[in-house]
């Protein structure tokens, strides 16, 4: 139910960014910055989705699921550290890939694999909440460290370009959080819940990466995205990544 959508849009995306990426190695200043802030736009969005997911659960769970199955609501929030997690592993990924580092790749891919099934064995005393909360706590806690430790030892992108941006943009996800809590005391309704957050959530977070100042490249990013009407996602993101590289 979260890691389905979260690989649909990500492919889609690596088949724009890896080509982007490769014909900017050429220019390492250019090639630096466009990781970077493609790479702070997706933390913003994974931030926002983590936090916009952990109190609305419950209906979220309701809705596509099913009423019988609310019991699985902790599980779901527990499991929405992975919405932050899988947009902070795409840039990384797609580096690697426009750099042609398949042994780093392999390194990585070994040392998440092996932290996985650690993180699922350490939860299976607990039943599945302790396994989706313990492989959501690993995910961000140690397999995204590592993932920023490897890939950016080197190839132009430091590891403080991949690290801060989340930092910067971690904010997102409390403001996220608070403005979906103040939705779900609308209805008892879940479906009215999930859009009276959605609204509330896409509103607050958008005046807050205009009025935060390390999100405001996000911000003109989003509203650049909202103005492509009748393209789908991935074609604005293509013209945001295209953008980033003639600056």
């Amino acid at each position: 139910m979260i890691n389905r959508p979260l690989e649909q849009a990500a492919s889609p995306l690596a088949a724009v960014f890896v080509p982007t990426l490769s014909r900017l190695r050429a220019t390492t200043d250019v090639y630096r910055r466009a990781a970077r802030d493609t790479h702070a736009l997706l933390a913003f969005a994974g931030l926002t989705g983590g936090g916009f997911l952990l109190p609305i659960a419950v209906p979220v769970t309701a809705v596509l699921l099913g009423p019988q199955w609310t019991a699985a609501a902790p599980i779901v929030a527990a499991l929405s550290l992975l919405v932050v997690y899988v947009p902070l592993t795409l840039v990384p990924g797609w580096i690697l890939s426009s750099q042609g580092r398949g042994r780093d790749f392999l390194i990585l891919s070994c040392v998440t694999s092996t932290l996985t099934v650690a993180a699922f064995v350490a939860g299976l005393p607990y039943g599945p909440m302790g396994v989706a909360l313990a492989f959501s706590v690993c995910a961000v806690v140690l397999l995204f460290p590592i993932t920023v430790y490897i890939v950016g030892a080197t190839g132009g992108v430091t590891r403080a370009d991949l690290a801060m941006p989340p930092l910067k943009q971690l904010p997102s996800y409390f403001i996220a959080y608070a403005a979906a809590t103040a939705a779900m005391r609308v209805t008892d309704n879940p479906a009215v819940q999930i859009s009276a957050a959605v609204t509330l959530v896409g509103l607050v977070s958008v005046a807050w990466a205009f009025a935060y100042p390390p999100s405001r490249q996000v911000g003109r990013a989003i509203i650049d995205i909202g103005r492509q009407s009748g393209l789908i996602p991935v074609n604005a993101f293509a013209r945001f990544a295209q953008g980033l590289g003639r600056q």
